[in-house]
């Protein structure tokens, strides 16, 4: 457990979309999702503080609420699970698709609106949106804040590099819970 905490990267971002691709780099350099972490939104920070600290204050504290991009992942494989288990919407028909997926997101993507969109389209345009905008969020609120729980030296000097390459500022170490 000391090893995970002595090897905490930690940087903030002052873009969305910066982040983003710093993200994407991370995860391609073999950082699995659930070793990365952001801050939680703007409801959840007021509800532990009682207001919104300045980005370089939450960076270092362990009770920050903070979401595990493992989470994400976890949506994007149920996404991906569904939109495979569905296949082509057209092909098997609404109620096949109602059945296969539960009842609300097959029936929504039975409208003649959505008949030509996939399972994958609705539901990922969603999920981006949702998480764009609390990345936004954070941004307004002064900062995304990245956490990278690095297995060691080697991969915590390649996270501090994608970080700081990618638009990071106030990249250090730092201990999380």
């Amino acid at each position: 457990m000391a090893s995970s905490q002595s090897h905490v990267v930690v940087a903030t971002f002052n873009d969305t979309d910066k982040f983003l691709d710093a993200l994407e780099k991370l995860l391609d350099a073999g950082v699995a999702p659930d070793r990365i972490s952001v801050l939680a939104d703007h409801d959840a920070i007021v509800d532990r503080f009682g207001r919104v600290p300045p980005a370089a204050e939450l960076a270092d504290d362990p009770g920050t609420p903070r979401e595990s991009l493992g989470t994400k992942s976890a949506i994007d494989d149920a996404i991906d699970f569904i939109s495979e288990s569905v296949a082509v919407l057209t092909e098997i028909g609404t109620a096949a698709a109602a059945y296969a997926v539960g009842g609300p997101v097959g029936v929504a993507t039975g409208t003649s609106a959505a008949a030509q969109l996939s399972v994958d389209d609705l539901l990922s345009e969603h999920v981006d949106d949702d998480w764009r905008e609390q990345l936004q969020e954070n941004v307004r609120d002064g900062g995304i804040v990245c956490w990278v729980h690095a297995t060691g030296p080697a991969e915590t000097a390649q996270a501090q590099e994608i970080l700081r390459t990618g638009g990071g500022t106030n990249i250090h170490e730092t201990t999380a819970s």
